[in-house]
């Protein structure tokens, strides 16, 4: 049945209470009397027939009763209610005058009837009282006319009539009295009903709204969003139209207005060094309390410079606080309506401003947290030093940056998945278990270590570590770890060690070099002199020789049946080799004269390998064309400043090295020597690559020291890369660097500069 009622009232809006009510008390009663008519026809048609008067009487009050259900279930309240009562009152007329012989008891019967309809009469009506006084005229006037009818054809008695008349009239009056004094005690508790369920519905939209705005510091973005829904939940319960909201730093005595929206003051400059009397924001922060200003006042204070911008006609400030410290206010205002705020309004306005407050301060501490954050995100992704954080309780890394990845040549998911331990080479890994272990004791370490870490190419760098040890309940748990990879650093180390090496050994060349030369040409040319003196027939040697009892022919056959020409050739050759020493130790020592011109890299490097392969030591002890010759330059390497000769000699040096080292090798592979020759930006960049025997760390580490060989004594002086290095390097401020695996072949890099 409630199902059916709702259907039909669907038209009225349930929340309007006391509409909706009537309206479902009207529907009830009207399907009623609907009922009641619809019988009271069927009875009086089978006991009359439907041409007795009061049958088409009753048809009638059916028909009007059914139009003003009509009108009911249309939503046309007023039009159905009005439709009931004029139609009743006409029915029930109709039915007294059209019966002139019908009993005076029943024309009472009916006049009870009308005194119901005008008793019921104000919970049709709720909006005035008029149409109940209109109807009631209207019935007495009936009424009147009615007794005067009963008089021209009733056969009572004047005094008969009289008291009828004066009974009906006299209970109608009354009914009328209380029906219209019920009204009035009706709109009163109506009235105070409403007003509580308004102050309730208010109450409970407050209560929304400071959910609203809790809630709001999860679902908004950032603070300009968060200011933008305050805003939009505020509207529900108060006129904001033009409304703002300042933050306060006390500290420093400034406020700004992150949000705001007026129709008059498009103005809101951040105030430095607030005076409270001077802004109406500063009163709020001095007083620390809300503040409700009406037009006096609020002229008073722009009189004394108390305004800043328009002066508003009403005007709400309401501070915000967090733990006694006012963090901003929010205010309303209006340059229009003076009445439009009320201290209702301010006590709404106080009782969520610490809502506010709080959904404020968690917004600003999460947005300051975020940049921080992302502030911190960002410098460790793009540090120019790898950072990573480690897990000890679980073996792994828990975040990599950018840089550590480029170190480790791992991509990041696979970084994640690794032993952290696994890059560290077997010593290392030795040395950090070590470390590892103390710590876990409690011992106190540097937080400062070098280690060797294992590319996924299987390289090695060299890093240090600066640890920031993690600790939960007092156990070791992790580390936040900064690496700095010191390889190339250790690189220019050696070469710096390398070049002051080579400085002291030029000084100390120049030395031996006038030192040695004085003696060593003496020895030379005597034991020419004495080859000479030994062999030659001239007559002072022959002379000498018959003094002595002897011939040159049996001197020389002595020398020879005792090998002392072969022994004097050797002193010879050896002396001639020493001076080939030390004038190399000369070159090195001294700068020549720079006869530097533009040269085609390319075409020097052709030459030299064609002067390597025609080379009678390359060619007798090293087999030299049999070596595969691997060329790989590019286009575009424009000429280089230099001095070819020098040039050739390094890489004839290089060259040289390189078939040595491949003559060494075991490996059954083709021997092979790769030449590349590449641009950078400033410079240009020769390889020379063979895939020989390779060269272990601590042969590495000394390759350029003046001296220092691997080969017999008889085969290398241990100054050809010595020199090299010293070509490049100082005659040529370029770079000269050796890159080897044990194992897997030599790479000499030489980079020349362009400019």
């Amino acid at each position: 049945m409630n199902t059916i009622l709702l259907y039909l009232l669907k038209k009225y809006d349930p929340s309007e209470k006391e509409i909706f009510l009537k309206a479902k008390f009207s529907l009830i009663t009207t399907l009623f009397v609907l009922l009641t008519i619809f019988v009271s026809i069927i009875y009086t048609v089978c006991l009359s027939g439907l041409n007795n008067p009061i049958v088409f009487t009753e048809f009638f009050g059916f028909t009007s009763i059914l139009l003003a259900f009509a009108m009911l279930v249309k939503g046309k309240y007023n039009t159905a209610i009005h439709i009931i009562l004029i139609f009743g009152f006409a029915t029930v007329w109709g039915v007294l005058f059209s019966e002139p012989n019908i009993s005076l008891f029943s024309k009472m019967d009916t006049i009870v009837f009308i005194i119901g309809l005008l008793a019921a009469m104000p919970l049709m009506f709720f909006k005035s009282r008029k149409p109940m006084v209109l109807y009631f005229i209207v019935n007495i006037v009936l009424f009147c006319f009615f007794v005067f009818y009963c008089h021209k054809t009733s056969d009572l008695t004047m005094i008969e009539l009289l008291d009828y008349f004066f009974d009906n009239l006299i209970i109608m009056t009354f009914v009328f009295f209380i029906s219209f004094n019920l009204f009035s005690i009706y709109k009163q508790v109506l009235g105070s009903l409403k007003k509580e369920l308004v102050e309730r519905k208010h109450s409970e939209n407050i209560n929304k709204t400071l959910f609203a705005i809790s809630n709001a510091v999860n679902i908004t973005l950032n603070l300009e969003d968060l200011y933008r829904q305050t805003h939009t939940l505020l509207s529900e319960i108060i006129d904001v139209t033009n409304f703002f909201i300042a933050l306060v730093n006390e500290q420093e005595h400034t406020i700004s207005f992150p949000y705001y929206v007026d129709t008059v003051d498009l103005d809101f400059l951040p105030i430095a060094d607030f005076n409270p009397e001077e802004s109406l924001t500063g009163l709020v922060v001095s007083k620390r309390k809300a503040v409700l200003l009406k037009r006096e006042p609020l002229k008073a204070m722009s009189a004394k410079n108390g305004v800043q911008g328009p002066v508003p006609v009403v005007w709400i400030g309401v501070p915000l606080m967090i733990k006694d410290e006012v963090i901003g206010v929010i205010a309303v205002q209006s340059y229009t309506n003076p009445d439009l705020y009320t201290e209702q309004d301010l006590k709404i306005m106080s009782s969520i401003s610490d809502q506010i407050a709080i959904a404020i301060d968690r917004k600003r501490t999460e947005d300051e947290l975020r940049e921080n954050e992302k502030k911190y995100r960002y410098l460790f992704n793009h540090a120019p030093v790898g950072m990573y954080e480690i897990d000890f309780t679980k073996n792994q890394f828990t975040d990599v940056n950018d840089t550590f990845i480029t170190y480790s040549g791992y991509t990041k998911k696979e970084l994640l998945t690794l032993n952290p331990f696994d890059l560290l080479t077997s010593e290392s890994k030795k040395q950090f278990e070590e470390r590892l272990e103390r710590l876990i004791r409690g011992e106190t370490i540097p937080n400062e270590y070098e280690y060797e870490i294992l590319t996924k190419t299987g390289q090695k760098l060299s890093v240090i570590l600066n640890n920031d040890y993690i600790y939960e309940n007092n156990k070791l748990k992790g580390a936040r770890v900064v690496a700095h990879n010191v390889t190339e650093r250790k690189k220019l180390d050696e070469m710096i060690i390398q070049s002051e090496k080579m400085m002291s050994v030029g000084g100390l060349a120049a030395g031996m070099a006038h030192e040695i030369n004085n003696p060593l040409a003496g020895m030379m040319q005597n034991s020419q002199v004495i080859q000479n003196r030994l062999t030659q027939n001239i007559k002072a040697n022959t002379q000498v020789a018959e003094e002595l009892g002897t011939t040159m022919n049996t001197i020389k056959l002595f020398m020879e049946k005792r090998e002392i020409f072969k022994q004097l050739e050797s002193i010879h050759k050896a002396g001639s080799q020493a001076s080939k020493i030390i004038n190399n130790m000369l070159s090195f020592a001294k700068k020549s004269d720079s006869n530097k011109k533009q040269i085609n890299l390319s075409e020097l490097i052709d030459k030299t390998i064609a002067l390597s392969q025609n080379d009678y030591s390359l060619k007798k002890h090293y087999d030299f064309r049999q070596i595969q010759i691997i060329r790989d330059y590019q286009p575009d390497v424009p000429t280089v400043l230099c001095e070819p000769s020098k040039i050739q000699q390094v890489l004839f040096n290089v060259i040289k090295n390189a078939s040595e080292s491949m003559r060494e090798n075991s490996k059954k592979e083709p021997s092979k020597i790769i030449f590349r020759l590449k641009k950078y930006t400033n410079i240009a960049c020769i390889e020379i690559e063979d895939n020989g025997p390779g060269i272990d760390h601590q042969t590495r580490k000394r390759i350029f020291e003046p001296f220092f060989t691997t080969k017999s004594v008889d085969k290398g002086t241990g100054l050809g890369l010595s020199v090299s290095y010293f070509i490049i390097v100082n005659d040529h401020k370029g770079e000269m660097e050796v890159d080897s695996i044990l194992g897997k072949g030599t790479k000499f890099i030489i980079k020349l500069p362009l400019i």
